[in-house]
């Protein structure tokens, strides 16, 4: 299957865990490869907060800019998202937005191409 080359490199990234703590990739959370996995709304903020740094620390680079504050570049939005600062907090919802985003992108483009996920 060809999945867009704009999702395909979010494949190998964790969006979820495990109710036994292993961390799943969205390709496992797509083919349910993986133990059931967690709903993103039943994660704990210490779970998504260790998504989102591992997540952050797969980006080439990072360069973000927020009212109020500097820009913020990757080590800083990691502190940001460890501390579980008022910053953190709004860059692992984004990046909650952003998987949500890509689980459904993923299941819309293999329903609209009548494709299985084979890996």
């Amino acid at each position: 299957m060809a999945i867009p080359k704009s999702i395909e490199k979010e494949l190998k990234l964790p969006v979820s865990f495990t109710s036994d703590g292993k961390k799943v990739t969205l390709e496992e959370y797509i083919t349910k490869k993986s133990n059931i996995s967690l709903p993103l709304s039943s994660l704990k903020p210490s779970q998504l907060a260790e998504i989102t740094v591992d997540r952050i620390k797969e980006k080439p680079e990072v360069k973000l800019m927020m009212l109020g504050s500097d820009i913020i570049d990757k080590e800083r939005a990691i502190a940001e998202v460890q501390a579980q600062s008022s910053i953190g907090q709004v860059l692992m919802e984004t990046e909650q937005y952003k998987i949500e985003y890509l689980i459904k992108a993923v299941k819309r483009y293999l329903e609209k191409n009548d494709e299985v996920y084979a890996t």
